[in-house]
């Protein structure tokens, strides 16, 4: 495969070239202008954390406190052409008070550099969803919900001003590119997919021998028969030992005349994913063994992954999928739905052949391009007793670099929810031929060497976007919007952070709302008028129904809804609301196609595709008024590509 295939709408591609000085040529084949760095630096808590972007800070103006943004300040700032960029500490992530601004700035896809100076990669991985090696790291959410990264392995505890500025330039050319290059991508993600895909670029791996990028998809297929997570590892490793060649020359080390021959006999790749207290199982991979000295590959391979539920395309009214629907209805696994993803795979190969296989008892998978014994001398013209003659002539481009595409897929349980590790790991073996004379003693060596670097991914496999159920923030529709929260015991409205556990809530097969970080279930306590959360039972008042947008308990048969009464939660013990009656052909959907106002005799009432619509009958006008924001609620679907509307 040619360096040249990448997909073009990664983050990687654009900062990787930049970052290896190949920022002109890059941009120039695409017709970008060149790079321009940040106009503006959101710092959010730690002020002092900017010193670990180099010389960012001193090119940036204005440095703007993130916690201080107005709603019309993050409107700004999410356009693309403002340039702005966000930087955290990762030790304040998960106590920053200002997190949901960050986080809809990056659901928005302002960049966000992430300084990392302790032990807090897990910290890291719940909130993005992974944690490069190394320390500091730049997030970028792209359209489509993939999120592309750059971390830095630099031998420095943090990003030099050389990184910093370029990556933060590399980032600004690439979000106004995001939408247009997106098109161009041959695997399309469906919203509402349980699926969560990251990009890096294996770019700094501590030698130039070893660059190149990676894709890494972690899937959710749940059907009745099975639950697994799947993690895919797409890794395109470009290998070019620098050394490869002829030496003729004085040598100061020591300091003799010498005569060397450097070549790779053996390019190698591996994946190898490993999880606490669970053995992922490698279930595919490509490419596979070929005995074959010239190798022209593609293929193209094709997963389905199988998810419960459905997508809510039974009750919208074009037909078509509607996560927020499906978001609305209890997990089924009597129904299903199945997606397609394929991954291609194109290599070429001259002069070596290649071995595929498991290594360490199935614990790792590796690929290995060894060159054709009868080549092993090629640099060789004519070795005497006291003299040697070296050649460049017969040298093939396979042997000064080589590009592999490989790909691999494990599988875990669905219901872990750990942290996983993901290790790529690219090397060479150089085979060093060299002659010297030693006084008047003519010697020689002949040695080969091992290189290799490896990169290592930390994933939370407990990511909301993983969920069987679909994962929301359940939001009101009163004053600014707050969303459900648990806090202990109990459950209170607070400001939408699509980024806090507490905040998640996903409707079981028991129509059961579950809260995603302690796994207790939504209660409604009719008799106090408050709302709690408790170890899940089947009890009616942990059990939930949609009635358009109005949220009731199953409690006293669905009498109780639960409101907002001057800030405060509460669940309808007293009648408070009058009787709004619920769509006849699905309750999700509105009563009538002007609610929230009042009904209007003979207006049409909602119907999911090819459905006759009803008309709103005259006595409805007559009974029922318009619903207030007070007892209405959304939810706010955590899926990937689908981007949270707060």
């Amino acid at each position: 495969m040619s360096p040249h295939a990448f997909t073009r709408r990664t983050l990687v591609t654009a900062l990787g070239a930049l970052l290896l000085g190949a920022a002109g040529q890059a941009l120039a084949s695409r017709g970008d202008a060149p790079a321009e760095p940040p106009n503006t630096l959101l710092v959010f808590g730690d002020p002092s954390h900017i010193e670990h972007a180099g010389d960012l800070a001193a090119h940036v103006s204005p440095i703007v406190d993130g916690a201080a943004l107005s709603a019309p300040d993050i409107e700004r700032f999410a356009d693309p052409a403002a340039r702005a960029i966000a930087v955290v500490a990762a030790r304040d992530l998960v106590t920053l008070a200002a997190r949901p601004m960050l986080m809809h700035l990056f659901d928005r896809g302002v960049p966000v550099f992430v300084c990392v100076d302790d032990d807090s990669r897990a910290d890291v991985a719940r909130v993005f969803g992974i944690a490069p090696p190394g320390g500091d790291t730049l997030y970028v959410r792209q359209s489509d919900g993939e999120v592309a990264v750059l971390g830095n392995t630099a031998p420095e505890a943090h990003w030099s001003p050389r990184w910093s500025r370029r990556a933060a330039s590399a980032a600004m050319s690439f979000r106004p590119s995001v939408e247009a290059d997106a098109i161009a991508n041959d695997t399309p993600q469906a919203s509402g997919l349980p699926m969560v895909t990251f990009h890096e670029g294996l770019i700094d791996t501590g030698t130039d021998d070893i660059t190149g990028r990676a894709v890494i998809k972690v899937l959710r297929t749940s059907t009745r028969t099975e639950d697994d997570k799947e993690i895919h590892v797409h890794a395109w490793p470009i290998i070019t030992p620098k050394n490869a060649g002829i030496f003729a020359g004085h040598d100061m080390r020591p300091a003799v005349n010498l005569s060397a021959a450097y070549l790779p006999w053996v390019y190698r790749v591996s994946h190898r994913v490993s999880a606490d207290g669970v053995q992922p199982q490698m279930v595919d991979s490509l490419p596979e063994s070929d005995g074959r000295t010239s190798i022209d590959y593609e293929q193209v391979k094709r997963r389905s992954i199988n998810i419960g539920g459905g997508t809510g395309e039974g009750a919208s009214a074009d037909g078509q999928p509607d996560a927020g629907l499906a978001a609305k209805l209890p997990f089924n696994l009597s129904f299903s739905y199945q997606n397609e993803t394929t991954e291609t795979i194109r290599y070429s190969f001259t002069d070596y052949s290649m071995l595929a296989r498991p290594v360490d008892a199935g614990q790792a998978a590796q690929w290995e391009a060894r060159i054709a014994p009868k080549l092993e001398n090629v640099l060789l013209d004519n070795v005497r007793a006291d003299s040697v003659k070296l050649t460049e002539a017969r040298m093939t481009p396979m042997m000064r670099s080589a590009t592999f595409d490989t790909w691999s897929v494990w599988e875990l349980p669905g219901s872990y929810e750990g942290m996983a590790t993901v290790e790529i790991e690219g090397g060479y073996e150089l085979n060093e031929k060299k002659w010297w004379w030693d006084r008047s003693n003519w010697r020689s060596s002949d040695a080969t060497v091992p290189v290799s670097v490896k990169k290592r991914y930390v994933l939370d496999m407990s990511h909301p976007f993983l969920t069987r159920e679909i994962t929301v923030l359940v939001r009101s529709a009163f004053g600014n919007g707050g969303c459900l929260a648990q806090t202990g015991d109990n459950v209170s409205i607070a400001t939408c952070d699509p980024s806090s556990r507490t905040q998640m809530w996903g409707l079981d097969s028991e129509s059961r709302y579950v809260n995603r970080s302690s796994g207790l279930c939504l209660t409604a306590d009719p008799a106090r008028d408050r709302l709690t959360v408790g170890r899940c039972t089947l009890g009616n008042d942990q059990r939930w129904e949609w009635r358009a947008d109005r949220l009731h308990s199953r409690f006293d048969d669905g009498r109780h809804r639960l409101f907002v009464d001057g800030g405060t939660l509460r669940v309808d013990a007293a009648g408070r609301f009058e009787d709004t009656p619920s769509n006849p052909h699905n309750a999700i959907l509105p009563p009538w196609s002007g609610y929230p106002r009042a009904p209007v005799a003979g207006e049409l009432i909602p119907a999911p595709f090819n459905t006759a619509a009803g008309l709103v009958p005259a006595s409805w006008e007559r009974s029922y008024g318009a619903v207030g924001p007070e007892q209405r609620w959304s939810v706010v679907v955590l899926r990937a590509g689908l981007t949270p509307e707060l």
